[in-house]
């Protein structure tokens, strides 16, 4: 069992994403990876590679625990993929920030 704090701090975004990549191919039964993480880069190619079959990981395989903030108060979700490559058990709040961002941004 490999436990990894934020290993995409100070990595450019591409090698973020690679680092996901790297993830995906080294975990299995044997090898059980937890990673925690602020990366929206590393998530992402996780959930590419999972859809692209990049790797022998399955998306029952993979589970990510989404913290969210109220106040003082935190509730933890358990999130996971589909065959796609979509999140299941996202709440509304997931991925809020990046959306609101990007719209503001786009001038919407």
């Amino acid at each position: 069992m490999f436990l990894l704090q934020q290993p995409e701090v100070h990595l450019h975004p591409s090698a973020q994403a690679a680092l996901g990549s790297l993830f995906c191919r080294v975990a299995d039964p044997d090898r059980q990876l937890i990673v925690e993480t602020h990366s929206d880069y590393l998530l992402d190619r996780v959930r590419m590679d999972l859809r692209d079959g990049a790797s022998d990981l399955k998306p029952d395989d993979v589970s990510i625990l989404f913290f969210e903030r109220d106040d003082l108060d935190v509730r933890i979700h358990s999130l996971g993929f589909d065959e796609e490559g979509n999140v299941l058990g996202a709440p509304d709040t997931y991925r809020k920030f990046f959306m609101e961002e990007t719209s503001k941004s786009l001038g919407l």
